[in-house]
């Protein structure tokens, strides 16, 4: 309620990070055969539909992720692509930062506007798509 992301988005974050690390690494490396290994028996099993229970692992949970950030596109382009086409650090890193950001801002100001808890917070909070000023500002400058 102070504007802070939740620990599963920053739990996200870090899993989608790892991601692109995986992604950028020597071909030649175990943990990349491996990680390319996975995903492509991931989209085999996918494709066939013949498990009717949810996958587990570090693939399934990824791809979850992608899907509920909407960035599933860049996973969809590395699978067409052999595994050659994925953002850079950089650009990765503020794609996912920007993706995380926008889903707890709309998550927030729905459960706001929405859960009856916060009605009492409404009525004091007129503007509430946005954290107070306050903790923004904490967040940016820690040592203040």
């Amino acid at each position: 309620m102070a504007g802070t992301g939740r620990v599963e988005s920053i739990i996200d974050t870090k899993k989608l990070m790892f991601l692109g690390r995986l992604v950028r690494i020597n071909n030649q490396t175990l943990a990349n055969q491996l990680f390319q290994a996975r995903a492509i028996q991931f989209l085999v099993h996918k494709c066939k539909d013949f498990n009717t229970t949810e996958p587990l692992g570090f693939i399934p949970d990824v791809v979850r992720i992608l899907n509920k950030y909407d960035l599933q596109m860049h996973w969809e382009r590395l699978m067409a692509s052999g595994f050659t086409e994925f953002p850079l650090q950089s650009k990765w890193k503020k794609l996912v930062k920007i993706a995380v950001k926008d889903y707890e801002q709309r998550a927030w100001t729905e459960r706001i506007a929405s859960d009856s808890d916060f009605s009492e917070f409404r009525n004091i909070h007129k503007d509430i798509s946005t954290p107070a000023r306050i903790w923004t500002f904490s967040k940016k400058h820690p040592e203040s």
